[in-house]
């Protein structure tokens, strides 16, 4: 959709899959030894890898979650847990959380760390290509620690 070229799925999907790897870490092998000329990834482990990348506009990399209404407007089938299942997925913003186990051994530790990730660890997501959202909607504020909830805000309160 985003590059108005009819048929341009139908190609991507009908090229030889021989390289298709389960995991990149397999991919980057094959790109670092040049059997590969280049692979899709995240651009944080291009930056980690010290890759040349080309990013893909935020329409379409998936980084924003202020567009996720238009990411939910393409899927992908992919296999299901069930040997041939095929599962329709549909686009969504990716963004990863964080949060202590309710039956954590040390919940006061638990806490200590996660106000550290969230504050001085920050840094070390961004240097490696991981944005951060800080405060981040969550369904479940009220479950929050009260010293952490100024990370985060309940989901009916987010930008959308």
């Amino acid at each position: 959709k985003y590059y108005n070229l009819i048929g341009l799925a139908n190609k991507l999907l009908s090229k030889d899959v021989s390289t298709i790897r389960p995991k990149e870490t397999d991919l980057l092998a094959l790109l670092e030894t040049n059997t590969i000329d280049y692979i899709f990834l995240y651009k944080s482990v291009a930056l980690q890898h010290h890759l040349r990348f080309i990013t893909l506009p935020d329409s379409i990399n998936l980084s924003n979650p202020k567009l996720a209404n238009i990411y939910k407007t393409v899927s992908v089938e992919v296999n299901g847990a069930i040997p041939g299942e095929i599962k329709t997925e549909a686009g969504e913003p990716m963004i990863y959380g964080i949060t202590i186990p309710t039956n954590s051994k040390n919940n006061k530790l638990a806490e200590v760390f996660v106000r550290y990730f969230l504050t001085k660890g920050l840094s070390i997501l961004e240097l490696n290509g991981q944005p951060t959202i800080v405060p981040s909607e969550t369904s479940t504020y009220n479950n929050i620690p009260s010293r952490l909830k100024k990370y985060a805000k309940p989901k009916n309160e987010a930008i959308q």
